[in-house]
């Protein structure tokens, strides 16, 4: 290959190269954006859902409060569902922080990466394997919890349905 043929081939493939970042850039842009609409709406509806079941409670026991010796014992049998509920609410903010940091790394990983002229036009950087690892640990741990956040909704649900039971049955 002689030299006018070696610049042309390096001009084709510095514009594969530019190509191959582009597709890169734009890939971790769409990803981005749309992990991070996912998960804002899954952490947002955890939330609401424990958080509007806790007040609900709190408004139901304080309807109550002063009346009956069954409903006074109702009262007390709502403060186990209430702290369920609560503590999905403090879970579900818990997996918003961690889902922050897990977005963070990934974007870290992605701007650990070095772009090259040849192919394959990008190459992991010194610390990109344990960013990723690190990176899909974390959200593996998100996961977890946002489901710990669900199961405490769900065990407030039971807690409330038990809570009125006994309550009736302590009452007869």
């Amino acid at each position: 290959m002689n030299k006018k043929d070696q610049k042309e081939y390096e001009i084709f493939e510095r514009d594969y190269a530019i190509k191959a970042h582009e597709r890169n850039d734009a890939e971790i842009t769409f990803l981005n954006e749309h992990t991070i609409s996912i998960s804002i709406v899954t952490l947002k509806s955890l939330l609401i859902i424990n958080g509007g079941a806790a007040i609900a409670m709190l408004g139901f026991v304080s309807s109550l409060a002063g009346n009956t010796t069954q409903e006074n014992a109702l009262i007390v049998a709502m403060a186990i569902p209430i702290s369920f509920f609560a503590k999905g609410v403090a879970t579900s903010v818990f997996a918003c922080c961690m889902a922050y940091v897990v977005m963070y790394l990934q974007v870290t990983h992605a701007q650990s990466m070095s772009y090259i002229w040849k192919h394959p036009y990008i190459e992991k950087g010194k610390k990109s394997d344990r960013i990723w690892y690190a990176s899909t640990i974390l959200q593996a741990l998100t996961v977890i919890v946002a489901f710990g956040a669900l199961a405490a909704f769900i065990m407030g649900i039971y807690a409330v349905n038990d809570a009125i039971l006994t309550s009736k049955v302590v009452a007869e």
